[in-house]
């Protein structure tokens, strides 16, 4: 659902960008968009492939030092990955936060009043 969303804003952005002037003059960039938009999406999909291959050999050798330490695996990973969860989501979190209010306070529009009372 949040692919077909990011789909509609891509061409809700083509279109407003269209009208430029190097469009006009250089017509084949809209295959090379296309092109780069792809290869960015498959560079995407690596990196998160390969950001999860690393967290799977996190846990395994969680896994394996608690087996050798006679420890029950699930005490240790569940709240291993629940705390790193939390901490990636917090992460997010923050920085959406933070780029939200740096838009609020360039924008005329969302007025932030920075009192500390």
């Amino acid at each position: 659902m949040i692919t077909g969303f990011d789909m509609v804003a891509a061409g809700l952005v083509l279109e407003r960008i269209k009208e430029l002037n190097i469009f006009k003059e250089i017509t084949e960039i809209y295959i090379l968009d296309v092109a780069l938009l792809g290869l960015k999406e498959n560079l995407e999909m690596i990196l998160a492939s390969r950001l999860s291959t690393q967290v799977c050999r996190i846990m395994i050798f969680v896994i394996v030092i608690s087996h050798k330490c006679k420890i029950n695996p699930d005490n240790m990973v569940t709240p291993i990955a629940v705390s790193l969860s939390d901490l990636t989501t917090l992460g997010i979190l923050f920085l959406l936060e933070m780029s939200m209010l740096k838009s609020c306070r360039s924008n005329a529009y969302f007025k932030v009043n920075n009192n500390n009372t």
